[in-house]
This record gives structure tokens, C-alpha cells and sequence, in this order.
């Protein structure tokens, strides 16, 4: 992928500084993954927590990954779960899998499988996966079989969750 000209960053940036929550957004996502301009880390925090404040519960998502990449783990929490109610499936399931891993919150598989199951209602095909994997966990040795099989289809419809377009424009590709 080609690097932004300084032309295409100043539309980018003056977007932004008008308050464009999307643009806000994917200025910070573009600072901290480095694909189209330099990484600047205070950049991509200053632009990724304007979006958020913007009320875009998809930059509540980004923002809380950008602060649980840089060990800054106090707020994402919270925004996870401001995204969530917003209705931001990912956000849901990226929940749900703190609450599993119990790495920057108490384990508490009572409600990661909430959240994956608020992430299913909202259409997200991986909480499916996490899911029926808590299910066989849950389940004696003997039933197990029954519920590998029904990972079958599920992880087949993921699948196609994760292929990514080298072509496609976006900062993510997805």
C-alpha cells in the first residue's frame, strides 16, 4: 500500500480538526498502524480518543485496543462496554474474551458468555465459535463429540470473517 501524500494528510487532518468522527478515527487507527503515514503513538491516541468522545462506538472499539496494546489497560474495560451497548458486535466479543482470560479483570466465564452471547445477537460469527467452545468445556467427556460437531458450520461461516483484501483502501483492510 501506497504512503499518503501531504495533500491526502491535510484532507485527512482538516476533516478531523472539523470534528469528523470518522475521520478522527481512522487518522488515529492510520498514526498507530503506520500503513499510509508515519506512527506516531501520541497522534493516533490524541485523534482515536477525539472519535471516541465523539460518541462512535466503533472508535470506543479501537481506542480500547490501542490502550490494551500500549499497556494502558485501566479504560478499556469501560469503553468495550460503551461499544457494546452502541451495539458494535466486536467490541461484544472482545469483551467477552477479557472476561475469559481474566488478564485485566477477574476470570468470570458467567459473563464472557454473556457478552458472546450479546456479540451473537448482533451478528458477530466468531461468538459463536467462543460460544461452543464454552459449551464444550462445560460438558462431560461423553457429550463432548455431539458439541465439537456443531463447531463445524460455525467455523466455516468465521472463516470468511477473516480474509482480508491486500486491495481494499481502508486502514484495515476489512
Amino acid at each position: 500500500m501506497s504512503k499518503w501524500s501531504d495533500v491526502e494528510l491535510h484532507g485527512y487532518v482538516s476533516a478531523a480538526e472539523r470534528g469528523g468522527v470518522a475521520d478522527q478515527m481512522w487518522l488515529g487507527w492510520a498514526y498507530w498502524e503506520g500503513k499510509f503515514i508515519a506512527p506516531d503513538l501520541a497522534l493516533a491516541s490524541r485523534w482515536l480518543e477525539s472519535a471516541t468522545a465523539g460518541g462512535d462506538p466503533e472508535a470506543s472499539y479501537r481506542f480500547a485496543s490501542f490502550l490494551h496494546a500500549m499497556g494502558q489497560v485501566e479504560r478499556v474495560l469501560d469503553l468495550l462496554r460503551d461499544a457494546a451497548d452502541k451495539g458494535f458486535p466486536p467490541a461484544a466479543y472482545a469483551l467477552g474474551g477479557h472476561y475469559r482470560a481474566g488478564r485485566i479483570t477477574p476470570r468470570d466465564m458467567d459473563q464472557a458468555i454473556a457478552a458472546w452471547r450479546r456479540a451473537v445477537a448482533l451478528g458477530h460469527i466468531p461468538a459463536e465459535a467462543q460460544l461452543v467452545r464454552a459449551r464444550i468445556q462445560a460438558v462431560s467427556l461423553i457429550h463432548r463429540p455431539l458439541v465439537w460437531l456443531r463447531l463445524v458450520p460455525i467455523s466455516l461461516r468465521a472463516v470468511q470473517c477473516f480474509w482480508r483484501d491486500p486491495n481494499d483502501p481502508r486502514v484495515l483492510g476489512a
